[in-house]
């Protein structure tokens, strides 16, 4: 067998923009090629082609990555305590079979309150089977047969459909006393709330979509789950009756991704046009105004340079060097609400750092690192939002006292706990995940700028260090005015002798 490398020199007619060029030939015969590629390879060289991911193919519900399973901290966040729902843990987990009968109970509440029929609506379900079986990576976890993996989706779709119904609704309802009569603990389905936003506790939203497309009156149960989505965020309701319609624009894959949809969700969108039709006002009055605006920013310069001079140092605003909340604060930068719950909503003005409001619970660390988990998997291609927030907020918090802060300013509502156990818990989850640079990087650069104002923080530290008391800053108020009145005082007197000695 004969094989020729040969390397080739190309020199090409010199230019200004052209030198040298180097390029690589292999001579083989296409015979030999052929003899060399066996049917083993030519699966091997198959494999280069599969293992490209289509951007339009069907986005899988997958497994927690091994990366985060693989910390013992957070196991126990990634596997369900009461309720199975979706193949991969059922009848897996000796724990979850005892409530198995729960499922079923629900199914049937939610067929009986609805009046549907039980055989059109699983057959709708086993109709589409072949579809939402892709939905599931088999390699990783073998799917039962089309017949009982329809009967799963039929039972876990209508129990997940009537506990949303259940939770949305008044706890005096007849819900509540059917449950009991049924023999349903309340206490147990606490913990099922929980268990729904696991990566690897989902269920296709296609299968709730088939469902609800049986109901008379699907509005309400898009509603219902709507509403349970807000619930669970637990953020400030005053915008929340401006954004619902949004939610279900575009389907998502599961609940865990419709809960994401919403803590990322932009709400400015509607402000878009209106906001253009501004900027078009300013620009067409900003041209008769423009020769006085430039003599001020002249002036401007002339008298802010010098100030700059004196207090400014060498600022690298790709570098981030305040560290949590009490140095932001010594600073002389302000915390406040930004009224939403979206991640997103988190802005820096006039020395005011604004972050969205939320709740801490014992269900904060689940959801958060289902979501990052989540954020992470192959097939889902997305912009790291929870997983930056979280890293930006475990910047912001070092320690206890900058816990405080932000309950003190209602950004951060602790059902945790002690303070130090909030501080303990982003700590942990903020270690070791993906963030993306650029969705906070404005706000960092114009934070550093303003820790970087010598003079800002100057001023802000004597505020600080003397003024920690509305009492402190009476008392020297009381003092100005005193000094005042003493000056106002002598100069009235030196005037009256003066007076007097020129009338004399």
């Amino acid at each position: 067998m004969f094989l020729s490398f040969r390397r080739r020199w190309e020199q090409r007619p010199q230019t200004s923009n052209d030198s040298e060029a180097l390029s690589y030939v292999i001579d083989i015969a296409e015979e030999e090629v052929n003899s060399l590629i066996t049917d083993s390879v030519e699966q091997k060289f198959n494999s280069l082609d599969d293992a490209i991911v289509q951007v339009n193919c069907c986005q899988k519900i997958q497994k927690v990555p091994s990366i985060l399973r693989d910390n013992e901290k957070f196991i126990k966040h990634y596997e369900p305590r009461m309720i199975a729902i979706g193949p991969y843990h059922h009848e897996k987990n000796p724990n979850l079979k005892s409530t198995e009968k729960l499922k079923l109970k629900l199914a049937s509440l939610f067929i009986k309150k609805h009046n549907l029929d039980k055989k059109k609506l699983y057959s709708k379900v086993r109709r589409d089977i072949k579809h939402l079986r892709e939905y599931y990576e088999e390699e990783t976890a073998p799917l039962p047969d089309d017949d009982d993996l329809a009967w799963m989706f039929f039972v876990d779709g209508c129990a997940l459909l009537h506990y949303i119904d259940f939770a949305v609704t008044d706890k005096e309802d007849t819900m509540i006393r059917e449950f009991k009569e049924r023999g349903i603990k309340i206490d147990y389905l606490v913990y099922v709330q929980q268990d729904l936003f696991l990566l690897e506790n989902q269920l296709p939203y296609g299968v709730l979509k088939l469902l609800i497309s049986c109901m008379r009156d699907q509005t309400q149960m898009k509603k219902s789950i709507e509403k349970f989505i807000f619930d669970t965020i637990k953020a400030p309701r005053e915008k929340h009756e401006q954004l619902e319609h949004k939610l279900l624009q575009e389907e998502p894959i599961h609940l865990l991704d419709l809960l994401r949809k919403r803590l990322v969700l932009d709400d400015n969108k509607e402000n878009q046009m209106s906001c253009a039709i501004v900027r078009r006002l300013i620009k067409k009055f900003s041209e008769y105004i423009t020769e006085p605006l430039e003599k001020v920013k002249n002036l401007m310069e002339c008298i802010v340079k010098p100030i700059e001079n004196c207090f400014s140092c060498a600022q690298v605003h790709d570098l981030q060097f305040f560290r949590n909340v009490e140095e932001l604060k010594a600073a002389g930068i302000r915390l406040r609400p930004s009224g939403t719950g979206c991640l997103r909503d988190v802005t820096f003005n006039l020395g005011i750092l604004r972050l969205p409001s939320i709740q801490v619970d014992d269900s904060t660390a689940s959801k958060f690192l289902n979501l990052i988990a989540y954020e992470m998997c192959p097939d889902f291609l997305n912009d790291f939002g929870v997983s930056s927030y979280v890293g930006f907020l475990d910047a912001l918090i070092d320690k206890a006292q900058d816990v405080k802060e932000l309950r003190d300013k209602q950004i951060l509502h602790n059902f945790l706990g002690s303070d130090e156990e909030v501080a303990k818990l982003f700590n942990e989850i903020g270690t070791d995940i993906v963030s993306n640079p650029t969705i906070y990087r404005d706000v960092k650069s114009k934070i550093q700028r303003r820790y970087d104002n010598k003079l800002m923080t100057s001023i802000a530290q004597f505020n600080h260090q003397h003024f920690r008391s509305p009492w402190s800053a009476l008392a020297f108020l009381a003092a100005i005015i005193a000094l005042a009145a003493t000056v106002a005082q002598t100069i009235y007197t030196i005037l009256g002798y003066y007076k007097s000695s020129a009338i004399s």
